[in-house]
């Protein structure tokens, strides 16, 4: 491989067995994995795990992104917008360029 890549997955109790074989594949292609969670089917809160990965500066894509900025977002006050990103483990509503 030329450039092999540093990868850090997560994913909650619903996604742990594709986490797992994802992890386990990316492995095989001689890329550095670190895996930040979950370590089972137990349950488990998701927004830890992104957390987990986003304190690495890795970016989380997601099934459900949670806020995007749109204009119904547009239509909160700057204080409901701050409540929200305290609760977002990068800090701020997502762009929609953020979500693939």
């Amino acid at each position: 491989m030329k450039h092999p890549l540093r990868i850090a997955v997560g994913g909650d109790h619903g996604g742990f067995e594709l986490k797992e074989q994802l992890r386990d594949y990316l492995t095989s292609l001689g890329h550095s994995v670190e895996d930040c969670g979950t370590s089972s089917k137990e349950h488990v809160d998701y927004p830890r795990i992104a957390q987990e990965v986003a304190s690495r500066g890795v970016t989380v894509n997601a099934v459900a992104p949670g806020f995007v900025e749109t204009a119904m977002t547009a239509a909160l006050t700057d204080a409901q917008k701050a409540k929200l990103n305290d609760q977002i483990p990068l800090g701020r509503i997502g762009q929609p360029g953020d979500v693939a």
